[in-house]
């Protein structure tokens, strides 16, 4: 191999001073991008939380006066007037039949569940079968769900009565059985709640 004679010399140095140079710009500035990448992203997290903090602090007032409204409202009338397990059923029982019969359905049973106590409230609840037209039953469901105190269909079970080589006669529509639970919720007054131990 031979020498490098003086000009080599002197652009081998610089290649090599602008390689060192290279390497310590990057080794500083892309550190740096990154950090700053990583405080923009930060930066413009943060002020998408206070412009959300903003407006949700902006609908307080509407949101207060919401609940005060709400609070104004007279929220019994949406419950079972009796915390009495019995006699809040007998309610729940008049209703049904006072619908059972204007819509010319049968009632085939009617059971009353054990009460149950969730978070301040009973839970008064029915097992009702009931045989007839589906059009009656189909305004028994709806005004059950739409009267006051307010009533929950759960569990519903719809049967056709006919056989499977059943014939029907025009004109007459054939009967329905059906299965559901039935229950409303009545205010639970704090002496009626056993103490936990």
């Amino acid at each position: 191999m031979r020498p490098l004679t003086a000009l080599e010399k002197r652009l081998a140095a610089i290649t090599l001073s602008l390689l060192v140079l290279a390497a310590v710009a990057a080794a500083v500035v892309f550190p740096y991008r990154l950090a700053a990448r990583h405080y923009d992203e930060a930066i413009e997290t943060r002020l998408d939380e206070i412009a959300r903090y903003q407006r949700i602090a902006a609908a307080k007032q509407s949101v207060q006066k919401a609940i005060a409204e709400v609070n104004g409202r007279d929220a019994r009338k949406f419950f079972l007037k009796s915390s009495a397990s019995a006699l809040a059923a007998a309610d729940i029982q008049q209703i049904v039949q006072t619908l059972v019969e204007a819509n010319a359905l049968q009632l085939e049973s009617m059971q009353i569940a054990a009460p149950k106590n969730e978070d301040g409230y009973r839970r008064i609840a029915l097992n009702l079968r009931l045989r007839g037209k589906l059009a009656g039953l189909q305004n028994t469901l709806y005004s059950l769900e739409m009267t006051q105190p307010y009533l929950f269909i759960d569990n519903l079970s719809i049967q056709s009565t006919v056989r499977p080589n059943f014939r029907p006669t025009p004109g007459v529509e054939p009967d329905v059985m059906s299965q559901f639970d039935l229950y409303g919720y009545a205010q639970v007054i704090k002496s009626d709640v056993a103490p936990r131990h």
